[in-house]
């Protein structure tokens, strides 16, 4: 009886030591990619603001995911990426100018995509731009856009319609602040 209490015991103690030797799992990494991009407007005034008159604006930016990792999650690849979403969307005019958001439509869209790419994915969107806004917060969508960051150059395009009879001043800065959250597999 002795013995088996003995091989028993020292059965236990070998299980926990080698479950013990067990990698720790370490937590995610979360980093927050900036973009910000500031676009004169092209002045729009009579004959041309009667109507209204949809409006893209597109940049294209390199993801530099890679370099946000390296730098903020001590070299983690993009292959350790678990999900990247837009975090914050912003648009504003320059404060420095009369302009308002009145020239803008109802409505207001934000797709991203690769360079060159054909499936543009709508990440966020603002209905009902106050009047005299300066500044627009939009709505997030929470899709996982990853698989767009693995390419080296990413679109982001703004679409919305001019509102009729409303101005856009010449040399008015249309600035875009945009935010990415990046959750990467911490191991």
């Amino acid at each position: 009886m002795n013995r088996i209490i003995s091989v028993l015991f020292i059965a236990v103690i070998a299980i926990s030591s080698v479950s013990s030797c067990k990698k720790k799992s370490k937590p995610d990494i979360t980093v927050v990619i900036p973009y910000t991009k500031a676009k004169v407007l092209p002045a729009i005034d009579t004959p041309f603001n009667v109507i209204s008159l949809p409006i893209e604006i597109t940049d294209t930016f390199a993801t530099q995911v890679d370099a946000y990792l390296n730098t903020y999650a001590g070299g983690i690849s993009k292959s350790k990426i678990k999900t990247l979403t837009a975090e914050k969307m912003n648009v504003l005019v320059d404060n420095a100018t009369a302009q308002t958001l009145n020239f803008v439509d109802d409505s207001v869209k934000i797709y991203v995509d690769t360079y060159g790419g054909t499936n543009p994915v709508l990440v966020a969107y603002k209905k009902g731009i106050p009047a005299n806004a300066k500044s627009i917060d939009f709505d997030i969508i929470q899709t996982d856009i990853k698989d767009l960051f693995y390419s080296p150059y990413m679109q982001v395009t703004l679409k919305f319609n001019t509102k009729a009879n409303e101005k856009v001043l010449a040399g008015s800065n249309f600035i875009s602040n945009f935010s990415f959250k990046v959750v990467a597999d911490g191991n």
